[in-house]
This record gives C-alpha cells, sequence and structure tokens, in this order.
C-alpha cells in the first residue's frame, strides 16, 4: 500500500491542474509526473476523444505495450467481446477497472491481454474511462511490467477519486488548443483499405495528411485503424444501421482535421473495402466539439451562435423568445466560460480558427 501521504498529495495537485485549463500534452506530463510515485506504473497513455463519437482523437503516451499493434489493438477494443473495453466499461457505468480485477486473476479471458499484453510483457491493466455528463471525453490507462504485480484496491480507489478531474480536464484540453492558423489548408486525402485493416490504394497527399496528424506517421495510422475497427463492429452489430464513422481532431501544425470512413460500393465486392477521407474539419464540427468543450449550455450556444451572426441583444431575444435581461445573463456566462472579452476573441474560441473578421467588435462587457 502506498503512503496515504502520497495519496493525498497527488489528488489535490492533479485537482488544480484539473482547473488551469491546461493543453493535454502539458497536462498529461504533470499527471504522469504526480502519478506515478502514488501509484506507479511502467507504461501510460492519456487520450483525448471526439465527444461526438468517442473516438480516440489523440493519445499522448510513454512505454505503451500496444504502440507497435495499433491496428490489432482497435480490432481487439471494438470488435471483440471484452469485459473491460471502454464501450463495456462506459455501458456498465463503470469509470475505472483493472484487468486483474475484471477476469478474476484469470488475465488471459482476456484476448487483448492474451494477445498483445502479455508477449509484451504486461502484468496488469489499469482503465479510466473520462466522462462528463454523459460524454467522453477521454482515457487514462496504466500498464505494470512486473509478473504478479497488480494494481491495489487503494490505487484503484486513488484513479477512482480523480475521475472528475481528470473528466474535466480532458474536457478542457479541447478547449485549452490555440485557434488554428486561417491559412491555407492542402487537399483532402483518400485511403482505401479492406475491412480488416489492410491499406491497399491512397491519394498522393495521404502520406503529408498522416505526417500531420500526430508526432509519427504511426500516429495517423492509429487513428484510421481505430475508425476502420469501430466501423466494423458497428456494421457487424447493426448491418442497416449507420455505414460509416468518423472523429475530428487536431494537427501537429495546428489545424482541424477530420477523418471519415464509409465503405465503397460498386467495386464488385461490397463491403469489402473502405474508404478513409482525410481533410479539413467541417465548421458544424468543429464548433460543436468547442461548444461542449466550454461547458456552454444549449441556451448559451444558441445565444452565442445569434451573437456571432451579428444579431443584437433585442433581436436574440425575440428570436429564442426570452427577455432581453436573460440574454444578457447568457452572454455573461459564454463570455466567462470561454474567457473571452470582445466578440473576435469568441469567434475564434467557438470557431477553432484565428481572429475572424468581424465588421464589429463587442465587449464581453457591454452585454449590461
Amino acid at each position: 500500500m502506498r503512503a496515504s501521504w502520497k495519496l493525498d498529495r497527488c489528488w489535490r495537485v492533479v485537482e488544480q491542474l484539473a482547473g488551469a485549463r491546461l493543453r493535454w500534452d502539458v497536462f498529461s506530463g504533470e499527471l504522469i509526473a504526480q502519478l506515478r510515485p502514488a501509484v506507479g506504473f511502467d507504461g501510460w497513455c492519456a487520450a483525448l476523444a471526439d465527444p461526438a463519437t468517442g473516438l480516440p482523437a489523440t493519445a499522448i503516451a510513454g512505454d505503451s505495450p500496444v504502440a507497435g499493434c495499433q491496428r490489432r489493438f482497435y480490432q481487439l477494443e471494438y470488435e471483440v467481446a471484452d469485459d473491460c473495453t471502454w464501450g463495456c466499461l462506459a455501458a456498465g457505468g463503470g469509470r475505472v477497472a483493472v484487468l486483474s480485477d475484471v477476469t478474476g486473476g484469470d488475465l488471459a479471458r482476456s484476448r487483448r491481454w492474451d494477445e498483445l499484453l502479455r508477449p509484451a510483457g504486461t502484468a496488469d491493466e489499469l482503465r479510466a474511462v473520462l466522462e462528463v455528463g454523459g460524454t467522453r471525453w477521454g482515457s487514462l490507462t496504466l500498464y505494470r511490467a512486473a509478473p504478479g504485480r497488480w494494481f491495489s484496491d487503494d490505487e484503484t480507489r486513488l484513479v477512482g477519486s480523480l475521475h472528475g478531474a481528470l473528466s474535466r480536464a480532458a474536457r478542457a484540453g479541447w478547449a485549452a488548443w490555440p485557434p488554428a492558423p486561417a491559412d491555407c489548408e492542402q487537399e483532402p486525402a483518400t485511403l482505401v483499405a479492406t475491412a480488416a485493416g489492410t491499406i491497399t490504394d491512397a491519394t498522393p497527399a495521404a502520406g503529408a495528411w498522416l505526417a500531420r496528424l500526430g508526432p509519427s506517421p504511426q500516429s495517423g495510422y492509429s487513428l484510421v485503424y481505430a475508425l476502420l475497427a469501430r466501423l466494423t463492429a458497428d456494421t457487424r452489430r447493426d448491418p442497416g444501421g449507420p455505414s460509416s464513422a468518423s472523429l475530428v481532431t487536431r494537427t501537429s501544425d495546428g489545424h482541424w482535421a477530420e477523418l471519415h470512413a464509409a465503405p465503397l460500393t460498386g467495386t464488385g465486392r461490397p463491403g469489402r473495402h473502405v474508404a478513409v477521407t482525410i481533410g479539413p474539419a467541417l465548421p458544424a464540427r468543429i464548433r460543436a466539439v468547442l461548444t461542449r468543450a466550454h461547458a456552454l449550455s444549449d441556451r448559451e450556444a444558441q445565444v452565442a451562435r445569434l451573437l456571432l451572426e451579428g444579431r443584437q441583444v433585442a433581436d436574440i431575444a425575440a428570436a429564442l423568445y426570452i427577455s432581453p435581461h436573460t440574454v444578457r445573463d447568457h452572454l455573461k456566462a459564454v463570455y466567462r466560460k470561454t474567457r473571452s472579452h470582445t466578440r473576435h476573441q469568441l469567434a475564434a474560441r467557438l470557431s477553432g480558427y484565428g481572429p475572424c473578421p468581424l465588421a464589429i467588435g463587442f465587449s464581453g462587457h457591454e452585454v449590461q
């Protein structure tokens, strides 16, 4: 059992970090520095998720045992029944799960452990699904390598006690990214893959896009593999359901990107091949992520949208059938939550791109 003062100190520091609205890479580094002395682990991965789809959008990792087998990792994650997958953990109302506990000490019951973790020398895995209000914002995974050295109940409880702070930090991680530069984007790229995840063809722009999706080209392939596995799993569960999967992320040079996967038809082998398109994210998708990331209510989001369309307070009140006083209250909340002081800043915060060329400035202090 770890000394209680270490656990208490870790809890206090992480709570403070969660309120600082740090970029996810910065927060992850600070988190691991605090968590390692209190819990102890050999590998880790802290990921942000697209709140609309729950799919991984970006990940920071250290000595992760699954780094070199991402295609199989996501196939096992989405396509194979396992009590300790992200989906099962979230569906069961769980927040934190330890593989040795979920399997009753028989880790070989988990195909992920049997195929990937055991060959990599991993002894146990702790997972936390980071959710706020039913929306998944990210995940934290810790790995131990020493044989038989499983995560204890005290260590699991500590991570569980940090769940709220970690989830808020993941949500804030999306909002903490600076607005993307408003320069020209390159043309979209397309990759063609089999349902099993083997990439067979790609357009010339694919290599450049994959290189921009993370610190290495493998980072981009990881997102592609996640999309393909999710699409395959969804199709098997509900053949008549949605026939596509997508995720939004940020590129290494600060732009917004969207990956979209859908089965090809008319090839003579329907459903056997999938097209994955990588290109600039649509403005509506970006706004949806950032509205949630700044924790705006539905009404606050409506008021903010109308304001950025150039509407005045009286016009907004009439459009939403509320009083001007209520509109002003909502605007004050919007400016406070987004930490904006002008309409230009607010536009940048909610559009995800650099200063918006609005003709008229608007101060957040002018809503009274």
